[in-house]
């Protein structure tokens, strides 16, 4: 072999090692090619430098620019409780991770929203730029309740005008559930559920229906407080209402109730709650999706409370 043969193999022994060195260090990333970078392979592999920073948020109120303060988003690193933490807050995480957000869990004015699992990249991000919806929260509505006498269409609120109902006849209710505007009634993809106490005496669990609702009386909370001994309880549920801009959440329907074979008179009550996001107490790493946890603290604040009238 002549001496420019020698050379070249030389060249090409060099060229090969470098490119070796290259791949293996991290400094060159051929995944876009088609080389290497399968679904299995952690991201950290293919980044400089592993270490990056994540940001919280931003969270912000639905339909304006005003940032939401609050504590109470928590955070959990491959699926590991990690902390509480406020909008606009750092941790340093490793590219490969999985992280994960629920937003304003426990808030008295927000319903908690569940952010989306996010595998970390290689450069700083924020929470944010993933959880779209997630950080835009909306009020917990404070729900104005109506009544509405079935027999005259009038407003029956505070007993004004009662439905009278004789021995083993039907009573018809119009009810209505109104949210301020741009207010969320229930959490996202969670149900609205109404707890009726009802005097013994005068109906049975079976006597009631309420239109465009589903009857299930599994919905009632232990944490829902009875009337009295003479009292018992039936529910029904229906599905949150998440307003648009300028939107607002109207509830209702027509509730039905068959007297027994008495003249009974007297009042009925309401009261609204909602599912959402809750940490359960007995395990740190689990949330839960529901009315109550398992020790019976409430999810989230009521929707509202109201006495219904009839003769």
């Amino acid at each position: 072999m002549n001496k420019s043969g020698k050379n070249n193999g030389w060249i090409w022994f060099a060229v090969i090692v470098l490119g070796f060195w290259l791949v293996n260090s991290g400094n060159l990333d051929l995944s876009g090619l088609g080389f290497g970078g399968g679904t299995d392979t952690p991201a950290a592999a293919y980044c400089a430098d592993p270490s990056v920073t994540m940001t919280v948020g931003p969270v912000t109120k639905a339909f304006t620019t005003t940032a939401v303060a609050t504590d109470a988003n928590l955070y959990f690193k491959n699926g590991v409780y990690q902390d509480s933490l406020a909008a606009g807050d750092t941790k340093t995480v490793a590219a490969g991770d999985k992280v994960q957000m629920y937003y304003l869990v426990g808030d008295a004015t927000y319903f908690a929203n569940k952010g989306t699992s996010i595998t970390v990249p290689c450069g700083p991000f924020s929470t944010g730029d993933f959880d779209g919806n997630a950080v835009n929260v909306q009020d917990n509505a404070v729900l104005t309740f109506y009544q509405f006498n079935g027999d005259t269409g009038n407003d029956n609120n505070g007993g004004v005008d009662n439905e009278t109902i004789g021995t083993s006849e039907t009573g018809k209710w119009t009810l209505k559930f109104d949210a301020p505007a741009e207010d969320q009634v229930g959490s996202r993809g969670g149900k609205v559920i109404l707890v009726i106490d009802y005097d013994k005496n005068n109906f049975t669990a079976a006597d009631w229906t309420l239109s465009g609702w589903t009857k299930d009386n599994g919905m009632v909370p232990s944490a829902h407080s009875s009337l009295g001994t003479s009292y018992a309880t039936t529910s029904f549920w229906i599905n949150s209402c998440i307003p648009a801009a300028n939107g607002v959440c109207s509830l209702g329907g027509d509730l039905l109730a068959t007297a027994k074979a008495v003249n009974p008179a007297g009042s009925f009550n309401m009261t609204v709650y909602y599912e959402d996001w809750i940490r359960n107490p007995d395990n740190a790493n689990e949330m839960l999706f529901a009315v109550e946890d398992v020790d019976g603290t409430l999810a989230s604040s009521l929707g509202g409370s109201e006495l219904v009238y009839f003769t």
